[in-house]
């Protein structure tokens, strides 16, 4: 087997973990330092001081987050390649959304650079006035209601959940793949149930357990790229 073949699997299989690598750093700084995801419901007055005590890790989680996303589209363009994807319609809807969970999620993190942080100075300045402070608490949870529902709610959950959906359909059509094609659909299904229960909880505490199985599907992904073209072969009969 030559390594010119082998190169797409391993080039895919180290953008995929690379993927759940960076995910890992931003759980690991951002859940150390404000009990991230959790804190996402927490009110003003404390995620503040939170924001404040951490800002600097808020920051470098929060950039290691957006290159997770980006890394999503590369990801999804190579998955589509070097499975030989290219003339099937299914896989270009996939990589769509891919590219929209990126752009979703990308949306939703911004806020998290700049403006909180900016908030929380504000808020917890000595010359905050309760008038002021009032303001800035509705606009807080205006900013976060709005893009928690589009960054959390379609960019991490239903349209990575959709990508991986259509990977693992895809994925069923090979004898050795169709145990994880399974195994996606299950992720996806899982984003959709976490779609659903959002509305129904605030926290949703199925949030943290929810998301893990994307990163965990997609390392195991990975991992069999790199196992390079033999995981992915037909069995001769």
């Amino acid at each position: 087997m030559s390594l010119n073949q082998d190169r797409p699997f391993v080039t895919t299989g180290i953008l995929l973990l690379l993927f759940s690598g960076f995910f890992g750093m931003t759980f690991a700084l951002l859940g150390t330092s404000i009990h991230w995801p959790m804190s996402l419901s927490d009110d003003p007055a404390t995620a503040f001081p939170l924001i404040a005590d951490n800002h600097v890790w808020v920051v470098l989680g929060y950039y290691s987050f957006i290159v997770t996303s980006l890394l999503l589209v590369p990801a999804a363009m190579f998955v589509r390649k070097t499975m030989g994807w290219e003339r099937n319609p299914w896989a270009d809807v996939a990589v769509a959304f891919a590219v929209l969970a990126a752009v979703f999620r990308v949306l939703g993190i911004f806020r998290w650079l700049f403006l909180m942080p900016g908030l929380a100075g504000e808020y917890l300045s000595p010359q905050a006035s309760a008038s002021s402070k009032e303001t800035i608490e509705l606009i807080y949870r205006a900013f976060s209601w709005y893009a928690d529902g589009f960054g959390t709610h379609l960019g991490d959950q239903l349209f990575t959940g959709i990508w991986i959906g259509i990977v693992g359909v895809l994925l069923l059509k090979n004898r050795r793949t169709g145990w994880l094609g399974w195994l996606g659909i299950g992720v996806f299904m899982a984003q959709v149930l976490a779609c659903a229960t959002d509305f129904l909880f605030s926290p949703n505490p199925f949030l943290s357990v929810v998301q893990s199985t994307v990163y965990l599907w997609v390392t195991l992904f990975g991992v069999l790229m790199l196992s390079r073209r033999r995981a992915f072969e037909e069995p001769h009969n």
